[in-house]
């Protein structure tokens, strides 16, 4: 019963994180999209594809101005001792504030904020590029990230929040993986 409450808190914990809303919206969409090449029946075709371009319109609201949270991790950047890391968390900072600037812009232009024409047409395609070489940065973090807390806990007792701490560095990676593979495909 205690272990249940923990995975419960720890679930709640998770859901209250606009990222993972993000991504569930993000499964819901590919879902989606998924159902509307596979259906038989036109209108049902029809109905898919346009629930996937809704989900698709309001994962990009969830993701507007999010990089106003990234100034937080300059002081992160500041802390690092390890020069290497430190130089890549700059790049992927860089790049994280440039993709998401540039998504923002897309997304206004999507709502009809900014009028069409206005930004480069290949705006979308750059941004894509751009995302790819953010990931591999990302996925080049995690994996010195994970090398770091293992050397940091090799001796220390099993934990709870030590597990949680692996886990968080292990999803980071994962999520750099599918994301390069994911962008390979689009770009």
């Amino acid at each position: 019963s205690r272990r249940f409450c923990m995975s419960l808190r720890t679930a709640v914990a998770l859901l209250n994180q606009t990222q993972v809303r993000e991504k569930g919206l993000k499964s819901v969409q590919y879902f989606s999209k998924w159902l509307s090449v596979i259906a038989s029946d036109p209108t049902n075709r029809s109905r898919f594809k346009a629930l996937s371009s809704t989900v698709s319109t309001g994962r990009r609201l969830l993701k507007l101005c999010r990089w106003l949270g990234y100034l937080q991790e300059i002081n992160e950047l500041k802390k690092q001792s390890d020069p290497v890391l430190k130089q890549l968390m700059a790049l992927q900072l860089g790049l994280s504030l440039t993709v998401d600037l540039m998504t923002d812009a897309v997304t206004l232009e999507k709502l009809k904020v900014i009028p069409e024409g206005v930004l480069h047409p290949g705006l979308a395609k750059w941004t894509d590029t751009i995302d790819l070489c953010l990931s591999v940065v990302t996925a080049a973090v995690a994996v010195i990230a994970l090398y770091h807390f293992a050397q940091q806990t090799k001796d220390l007792p099993r934990s709870t929040k030590l597990s949680q701490q692996q886990l968080t560095h292990n999803l980071a990676l994962l999520r750099a993986l599918c994301d390069i593979a994911q962008l390979s495909h689009d770009v």
